[in-house]
């Protein structure tokens, strides 16, 4: 009778493991896709609303900003 306690104990044990690994790889797979989706509208508006002045801009403060950390 104890050995059959034990081997329930050992199933359940594996069994709230198992379901553990499971929740953690979809609350993984559901913040990857979470991301995917921001970075992905994300990019949406800053094309629809970006120039090519604006982006020249960004640029070039971007080299000066590299240029004054080497120098």
């Amino acid at each position: 009778k104890e050995d059959l306690h034990a081997s329930v104990a050992r199933r359940l044990a594996a069994a709230e493991e198992q379901i553990s690994s499971a929740q953690a790889s979809v609350e993984r797979e559901v913040r990857d896709k979470a991301i995917g989706v921001a970075v992905a509208a994300a990019r949406g508006v800053i094309a629809a609303q970006m120039t090519a002045a604006s982006a020249n801009k960004l640029i070039d403060g971007a080299i000066a900003e590299v240029d004054a950390k080497l120098h």
